[in-house]
């Protein structure tokens, strides 16, 4: 009978060796080549995001939505403001060309998925009109101020990983950094973006198309010397639409809720809570013909509050998970209230007041207070608060 000879141990360990040295060279050139095409998708959803754009242009005298004529302002956006991302993509007519929340997705995000996912459920309720916005969490792009049909080489819309607000002196950052930039995206490397453009081209970019020198930011600002026709005069804008609350990312907090009486709202590194007074529950009722806002608004970002006891106060909500508003607590700065307007249907009139300043004795969390003593229901209230500079 023939004998069956099998491995020998050393044979074993040379062949799980060889293995391990094959898969230390393969999968890092596979992992590069699922970011190469990764990039090739964002650009792609940069071109349907494009389309989308000049389709809503094309319909509205050649211009995009933050471009348009008061009365087109009025029509569309009601009484927000045209110059957020969350309102752009909530609007009526943009959803129609957009189609869904997943275009506005980068698949070199790795963030915005389970925000996104959200998003593509509720997508059919968003109406900018309504005061009813996509979240900004769910957003991978930003828009370009001075993108016109008319000036085809104008930048229209881009991955959101810009150093700064502002094209002429802004890089394109990445998690290869340390620290890591507060805009980078987990799928993409410094001095790498994807871009579209005016006249419906989308590609990638890198920081030699954006700067002080870049090539973009250039003819933003030359080019109307070769055009005749555009929405507006003179050099094209390079001011980036990002999502509302304005300044950088962390260092503001935009607040709309009805508050009925007294009521304080606590900000901490992690999480966001109410903390109920009196009267009717902020983020659970609407009155005075603000039925439609029964939720609080954070930077656009609709938080329905759970309340475990129908009329009980004080009492506590549900905390709203977040880290967005970490950097601005821990700044070492005071905050302070930088704007603020309610709706004022009764006649008193009382300013919210930070009655809470974050510290490290207190785990850098802020309070504000909203008081509401008219006695005719709820009001809207319409808060900014942010770092002293």
């Amino acid at each position: 009978m023939k004998k069956v000879r099998g491995f020998t141990l050393v044979e074993l360990l040379v062949a799980i060796a060889i293995i391990g040295i094959l898969a230390a060279l393969l999968l890092p050139a596979l992992a590069r080549a699922k970011a190469k095409s990764n990039r090739i998708k964002c650009v792609n959803n940069l071109s349907q995001i494009g389309k989308a754009l000049r389709g809503f242009a094309d319909a509205n005298n050649n211009r995009f939505p933050w471009q348009l004529t008061p009365g087109g302002l009025k029509y569309h956006f009601g009484n927000e403001d045209p110059m957020c991302t969350q309102n752009i993509f909530s609007l009526q007519a943009v959803k129609v060309e957009i189609g869904g929340a997943k275009l506005l997705a980068s698949p070199c995000d790795g963030q915005v998925a389970p925000p996104n996912e959200e998003a593509e459920e509720n997508w059919s309720t968003y109406d900018t009109k309504s005061g009813n916005m996509i979240q900004c969490e769910a957003i991978s792009y930003v828009l370009i101020e001075g993108a016109d049909m008319a000036r085809t080489w104008t930048m229209l819309a881009a991955t959101q990983n810009l150093s700064t607000k502002d094209l002429a002196t802004a890089k394109w950052v990445g998690a290869d950094q340390t620290p890591l930039p507060e805009n980078a995206l987990s799928g993409m490397n410094s001095s790498q973006g994807q871009a579209v453009f005016a006249d419906g081209s989308a590609r990638q970019s890198n920081d030699s198309d954006i700067g002080p020198e870049g090539s973009v930011t250039k003819a933003h600002q030359k080019g109307h010397l070769s055009s005749s026709s555009g929405v507006s005069l003179g050099p094209a804008s390079t001011v980036v639409i990002g999502c509302c609350g304005g300044g950088t990312e962390g260092d503001t907090l935009f607040v709309k809720a009805n508050i009925d009486d007294d009521d304080i709202l606590i900000v901490t590194p992690t999480f966001v809570q109410w903390d109920h007074r009196n009267a009717a529950r902020p983020g659970a009722h609407g009155g005075n013909g603000l039925s439609n806002f029964k939720h609080t608004e954070l930077d656009g970002v609709k938080w329905l509050p759970k309340w475990q006891h129908y009329d009980r106060r004080p009492q506590m909500s549900s905390k709203h998970t977040t880290t967005k508003y970490a950097k601005m607590l821990k700044a070492g700065t005071k905050i302070i209230i930088k704007k603020w307007k309610m709706s004022n249907n009764g006649g008193a009139h009382v300013k919210p007041r930070i009655i809470g300043q974050p510290a490290s004795g207190n785990g850098y969390t802020l309070r504000i207070h909203f008081l509401d003593k008219d006695g005719h229901g709820p009001e809207l209230f319409e808060v900014l608060v942010g770092n002293v500079k």
